[in-house]
């Protein structure tokens, strides 16, 4: 089960040494000092900005965009010690292992995907396009125990893991976006899904 095998030492194969034994709690928090002080000053840069006025708005953001973060470490660790290990039952990811079609991923997302997806650049973003992405949902069980192994508890408004995808397929691979009913816009109207994937009006960027 991979539930229980991620924290046991992996062996590697490398070209220059005969092996290397990776220890998943050295990496986990490698991984949560890099994601603490990547919170820390992005906080200090995001709040110098705020005002009282929109603080919360900026706060609710900012909230959802550590979330995202948090995840992203997740599925890294998840994705590293998987491959390695060549399970056959765990999709890439750990994800659900099936790819979602473009009338399951919401509207606001669909048109944020633009940045992403539209290789045509017809402005638009087709099933075809979407589909290429391979998005998939994530494996809820195996991300909270991750995510317990972390010490990670989510911030945002949003913590159901069902309402967060990731996309697993080409130089995108690997990046966490919100697929939920929620809309999380700072005080410049900036609707984000994704850490730094965020839409405002027929703007979008990454």
């Amino acid at each position: 089960m991979l539930l229980k095998d991620l924290s046991v030492p992996i062996q590697l194969s490398n070209l220059n040494m005969s092996s290397i034994r990776i220890n998943p709690k050295l990496v986990r928090r490698t991984v949560l000092l890099l994601l603490c002080v990547t919170i820390f000053l992005t906080a200090i840069a995001w709040f110098n900005k705020t005002s009282d006025s929109s603080n919360y708005k900026d706060m609710s953001t900012a909230n959802f965009r550590f979330d995202i973060n948090k995840l992203t470490a997740a599925a890294r660790i998840i994705e590293s010690l998987r491959a390695d290990r060549g399970y056959p039952d765990i999709p890439v990811y750990g994800t659900e292992g099936k790819v979602l079609g473009g009338n399951e991923i919401n509207e606001g997302l669909r048109k944020a995907l633009v940045k992403l997806a539209d290789s045509d650049n017809d402005g638009m973003v087709s099933d075809t396009e979407i589909s290429g992405l391979e998005i998939m949902h994530l494996k809820p069980e195996l991300y909270t125990k991750e995510l317990r192994e972390l010490k990670f508890n989510f911030s945002s408004n949003d913590a159901n893991l069902n309402n967060y995808v990731i996309i697993t397929h080409g130089k995108q691979a690997g990046t966490v976006l919100y697929n939920g009913p929620l809309r999380f816009t700072d005080s410049k109207g900036r609707r984000f899904f994704g850490l730094e994937l965020f839409m405002e009006g027929t703007v979008i960027k990454k």
